[in-house]
């Protein structure tokens, strides 16, 4: 069943902002032919619908993905991860991203080629117009709400000297056996997926697995846990993707494929490794994908990369014997997989934990 049909093209979050800065500048260009404006101005003029546009562009495409605008996911994979990600999967929007970026430039050269003549038909320049148009413009920047998701971005890059509330984590001992321990991570898979109502029969078994077990609702995420590698960090570490100084460097900040992401940060798998735990990750995409890989190993757990030999050690078959989606392998095999390096886990005398990321219901055609 198809959970997500695609990106919505037609609806902004916050449009009333976002439609007055569109108003501003279609208002500005259309004026820019009946007002007299100098060569210069005119040149700075134009620079001011690029940048206009560019703003509420780079908003709405965000936005389209996000569904809030330019929040820190947006930062996170343009700075970190942009060159690994699943291309194939955004064909359409990138299309609309080039088309939308390529009227902007040649609304801007309008308006600097339609100033221009005007101010060349005219014997007096005077200064009205020129503080007009850069008013309209500048007010259009002023308004667009990708002003102010960035300004709130760039305010919260100040460091964070310490969290009050944080204390080092520890692990007591385990009286008996330790329990082992698999834990799933279901990609953009929530709640609203079992309500029997909206969705009936769609997952039969996860329903029979929630009657009879312990189950937490009304759960909330916090700045720096909304995408899928921070919300992997944040249940491994107690904290967002957004910790002290002391858990990271700015170098990790700009680029996380780094040897040692989060190095600071007492985590899980250090707590359980510590207690004897075989600890592995296994996940049907590419784990250099958002710097995961490397966090991973920071932490002393085993990742398993189905993309290289391990694939076919567990299963016997090649990765290319599998068919596979923008973003990796699908999900049936992943579980095959990890229920073969289960049993073999499970044969051994140490206790083990298993960490398993899907992909099947990721955005922009997520699917059950």
């Amino acid at each position: 069943m198809n959970l997500i049909d695609g990106y919505s093209f037609f609806s902004v979050s916050n449009w009333p902002t976002f439609c007055g800065s569109i108003a501003l500048i279609v208002t500005a260009v259309f004026l820019s032919r009946r007002l007299t404006v100098s060569r210069g101005p005119a040149l700075l003029c134009a620079g001011l619908v690029l940048a206009a546009s560019f703003l509420n562009i780079f908003y709405y495409l965000a936005d389209t993905f996000t569904g809030a605008g330019i929040n820190a996911a947006v930062w996170f994979h343009l700075f970190s991860a942009f060159n690994t990600i699943g291309l194939t999967a955004f064909i359409a929007f990138i299309g609309v991203g080039a088309v939308l970026f390529l009227v902007s430039i040649g609304a801007a050269v309008y308006v600097y080629r339609a100033a221009v003549h005007s101010s060349d038909d005219s014997q007096d320049v005077g200064s009205g117009p020129q503080i007009v148009l850069a008013v309209l413009l500048l007010a259009a920047c002023a308004v667009s709400p990708a002003s102010v998701d960035i300004w709130g971005h760039l305010k919260s890059l100040e460091p964070i000297e310490e969290i009050p509330q944080y204390e080092t984590p520890t692990i007591g001992v385990h009286a008996g056996d330790p329990p082992n321990l698999v834990y799933i991570y279901a990609e953009s898979l929530e709640q609203t997926f079992l309500n029997e109502a909206l969705f009936p029969g769609l997952a039969p078994g996860l329903k029979a697995l929630q009657a009879r077990s312990t189950v937490f609702t009304d759960i909330r995420q916090v700045w720096g846990t909304e995408w899928s590698v921070a919300g992997i960090v944040a249940s491994h570490c107690g904290v967002p993707l957004a910790g002290p100084d002391e858990f990271w460097t700015w170098e990790n900040r700009l680029s996380l494929d780094t040897p040692d992401f989060y190095s600071g940060a007492t985590c899980l798998g250090d707590l359980l490794t510590s207690r004897g735990y075989d600890l592995s990750f296994i996940s049907g995409a590419d784990l250099k994908f958002h710097g995961i890989a490397e966090f991973l190993k920071t932490h002393r757990i085993h990742v398993i990369d189905l993309w290289s030999e391990s694939l076919e050690r567990l299963l016997g078959k090649n990765v290319r014997s599998f068919p596979w989606s923008a973003w990796g392998i699908f999900d049936d095999v992943l579980f095959d997989v990890s229920a073969k390096l289960i049993s073999q886990l499970a044969a051994k005398e140490s206790p083990f934990g298993v960490f398993i990321e899907t992909a099947d219901t990721h955005n922009p055609a997520g699917h059950l």
